[in-house]
């Protein structure tokens, strides 16, 4: 695979080509921003060198599979640079140093780093709106009597015993990944104001039960998987290991939820 992937990399930096473009002197290829300000070719030397976009080629590293580098999450390149604006463990500008934060501890570090900044940012009215708005992640005791708190996927875990088998994690909730219970779905319901017939998977994305029983959250999670464009439904294909798990479960776990939608 290594070896098929040369074919795809920047003579530059020699990784997989961002927005390519070939040089009309030599067909060598090139990252855009690599070639931006070159007044020669970086390979042939031609003086004055003319890149054009390589159209054919930035479709066929669109659908390359690949993973994030953060958080191991299964994609494809064209899907690669919208997953980074929404993962978790991707650093992220804060917005009163130069400090690039994951975004799952951003919260944290403006809380402990820029007290004073957040209070002078925001009039009086945004606080209070700030302070509702978090209201609905804090930690809470769920209708089992145990706290729950918020886990590295999105969901909240409580660490006690999962009803029924399971055939994806240890029988426990949580405490960081993983299923939850189901006085803690309840929570990551109530939570996110999910509408009747949403769950939320192990991945901590708002998954959709249809009719027939099948389960999508609509994420992209495989550019490899035959006779569907990669994605997690929405409305029918294969679905994403996650809403596949949640699909075997949902009956025996989450049958008290699930029987309020009728």
């Amino acid at each position: 695979m290594e070896e098929f992937l040369e074919h795809f990399k920047c003579f530059i930096c020699r990784e997989i080509c961002k927005n390519a473009v070939e040089s009309i002197c030599c067909y060598e290829i090139f990252c855009r921003k690599c070639v931006d300000k070159l007044t020669d070719c970086p390979k042939c030397r031609s003086p004055q060198p003319n890149f054009r976009p390589s159209v054919v080629l930035r479709r066929l590293i669109g659908v390359l599979p690949c993973d994030c580098s953060f958080c191991e999450f299964h994609t494809s390149y064209k899907e690669l640079e919208n997953h980074l604006k929404e993962c978790i463990k991707a650093p992220a500008p804060c917005n009163y140093c130069d400090n690039q934060i994951p975004r799952e501890a951003l919260i944290e570090h403006y809380a402990s780093s820029h007290p004073d900044q957040l209070i002078e940012e925001f009039d009086e009215n945004s606080v209070k709106k700030i302070q509702i708005d978090e209201k609905r992640i804090e930690d809470k005791v769920n209708t089992y009597g145990r706290l729950a708190k918020i886990g590295r996927s999105g969901k909240f875990y409580c660490g006690g015993q999962l009803e029924g088998k399971c055939a994806c994690c240890k029988g426990i909730c949580g405490p960081m990944t993983g299923c939850n219970c189901v006085a803690c779905m309840q929570l990551d319901i109530a939570a996110r104001r999910l509408p009747k017939g949403f769950l939320v998977n192990s991945n901590g994305m708002n998954a959709k039960v249809l009719n027939n029983g099948r389960i999508y959250c609509g994420t992209m999670f495989s550019a490899r998987v035959p006779f569907s464009d990669g994605y997690c439904g929405p409305s029918n294909g294969p679905n994403c290991k996650w809403c596949k798990a949640l699909e075997a479960i949902k009956n025996e776990r989450y049958r008290l939820i699930t029987a309020q939608w009728d």
